[in-house]
């Protein structure tokens, strides 16, 4: 059984359990803003070594690719999805590099927050077959992140596993997401 079979799975169980987790929507908003906060990261990494002259920290982005699936996760979990069903489909096209992805993916993200602010504000209800092709797709988008930076999808996976197992030994806490070891998440995220 590969990662990809499994991912979702093993993401979840350092869910915030804050709130009412068996909730769709409390559960795709959480998704939502997550990937709306981590695809921040991983442009301002790919900024500060595009435009400030910094070096590009391929580590730093391959963690951020990990951060996004892992909110993906959530959504494709609500939703009845698992990463093996959705990259069935390859699309990645190797003539697009970061700047194309990453924006795709920044419109892909912002179009399901969208989804999830016109069910809390308007009370729209959810097209699920329309978050499942968004979700796909901000998947798919994700792994093409990953080729892009010539790295292993699935590797990229199993590396922010063992990292969450690190930050949550048991299960998720408070605690621990607030108070992390980032230099020994940096040392799972290096090996």
């Amino acid at each position: 059984m590969t990662i990809l079979t499994n991912y979702v799975t093993l993401a979840t169980r350092t869910e915030s359990i804050g709130a009412d987790t068996n909730n769709i929507s409390y559960r795709l908003h959480h998704s939502a803003i997550g990937l709306s906060t981590e695809i921040i990261e991983f442009n301002e990494a790919l900024f500060d070594s595009q435009y400030l002259n910094k070096p590009l920290d391929t580590v730093n982005l391959l963690e951020e690719v990990g951060d996004l699936s892992w909110y993906a996760a959530i959504a494709c979990s609500d939703l009845g999805n698992s990463f093996d069903n959705v990259l069935q489909e390859p699309n990645y096209r190797e003539d697009e590099k970061f700047g194309f992805y990453s924006r795709m993916l920044s419109t892909e993200i912002g179009n399901f927050l969208d989804k999830c602010k016109r069910h809390i504000y308007y009370r729209k209800e959810y097209d699920i077959d329309e978050l499942k092709s968004i979700v796909c797709l901000i998947v798919k988008l994700i792994a093409n992140l990953a080729k892009v930076l010539n790295a292993d999808y699935e590797d990229i996976l199993s590396k922010n596993i063992l990292k969450l197992q690190k930050r949550y030994p048991e299960k998720y806490s408070d605690y621990n997401a607030i108070n992390r070891d980032l230099e020994t998440e940096r040392q799972v995220l290096e090996a």
